[in-house]
């Protein structure tokens, strides 16, 4: 129940600061979000460490009395329905882990002179010293990037119709996604989701987390010197090929219908250039909070013990008194 209720609080207040300071600017606040979803993956391995007991008048509480065996039964249905939904989900997360290793199984090396050398000069312009590698998939209508440690952009079978400008526009978008490390939150997010599966505002957080990363990668091309109306033809460009593909946790599609209208909105607004201050400080003040929920207790003070009746202490005096009183009369 305690592992439910952090979760409330902390998702409810990850949530209305990422979306309130995200509505203007959703590419701005993608760190906060992001960092937001790893703190609560990780706020279960706060109740392991030691607590710190603090007494706070306004918050202290008195030691409860034991469980019962009805209390300790409906514990158990409680525990095991949330054991069910968590396993139900990490299997699903195996199952997408598989279906990226058989893409990346039977995808074909890209060999074409363009892509690999549109390749090494975006990779050159964002200063990357890893180069990821490309294959051709057939089981894929959009441009994904995969791999954790060795990241890999997937490309469709139609990669080969498109123009050298469209062809720059997708390895800066994918590049962007490697260099921001967006696969690991989107990982964090599923385990985030499987553990707290009960919380739909973690749900609402992590699609929030998904939308405020296409976000950011779009402004990443375009300060990395694209223009704004020719990025927005390529994406609606792929987004027309790509048939309707399933979302894999481990990895990021480029064309996303859903999300092309608000995207094309955003890249038409002049947005102001963001600045990683304010998401950072947020976000140490989140985790703080995170830690102080987690880790502060209140100080338990014991239950003041019942008074005796007047029944129990005529009881009391009567065991207590002396048998012969008599005796001490003729000392």
């Amino acid at each position: 129940m305690l592992l439910a209720l952090t979760s409330i609080i902390l998702s409810l207040l990850f949530f209305s600061i990422s979306y309130c300071l995200g509505r203007k600017n959703p590419s701005r606040y993608a760190l906060f979000t992001g960092g937001a979803i790893v703190t609560l993956m990780l706020s279960p391995l706060l109740h392991f460490i030691p607590k710190l007991e603090l007494q706070l008048p306004f918050l202290r509480t008195h030691s409860s009395a034991p469980l019962g065996a009805s209390d300790s039964s409906w514990g158990v249905w409680v525990l095991g329905f949330w054991v069910l939904g968590s396993g139900l989900l990490f299997i699903r997360l195996a199952y997408h882990y598989l279906s990226v290793r058989k893409w990346r199984a039977n995808a074909e090396r890209c060999t074409s002179p363009t892509w690999t050398h549109r390749l090494h000069e975006c990779c050159s312009l964002l200063r990357m010293d890893t180069i990821p590698s490309l294959g051709l998939c057939t089981e894929i209508s959009s441009p994904v990037v995969t791999g954790l440690i060795y990241p890999q952009i997937l490309l469709p079978n139609n990669s080969a119709e498109w123009s050298e400008e469209t062809i720059n526009h997708v390895l800066l978008h994918e590049l962007g996604h490697v260099k921001r490390r967006d696969l690991w939150i989107s990982v964090a997010s599923h385990i985030a989701c499987a553990i707290y599966w009960f919380n739909p505002l973690v749900w609402l957080l992590r699609k929030q987390q998904v939308s405020q990363c296409e976000f950011a990668c779009d402004t990443f091309v375009l300060s990395s010197g694209a223009n704004a109306k020719n990025y927005i033809n390529a994406i609606c460009d792929v987004a027309e090929t790509a048939s309707k593909q399933s979302h894999v946790t481990l990895a990021l599609a480029m064309a996303d219908k859903a999300s092309l209208k608000k995207r094309v909105s955003h890249l038409l607004q002049a947005t102001p250039p963001s600045s990683k201050t304010l998401p950072l400080t947020l976000l140490v003040l989140t985790a703080s909070s995170a830690l102080a929920i987690n880790v502060i207790r209140p100080l338990q003070a014991s239950a003041p013990l019942p008074q005796k009746s007047l029944l129990g202490q005529e009881v009391d005096r009567r065991l207590h008194a002396d048998p012969f009183p008599g005796n001490k009369k003729k000392e």
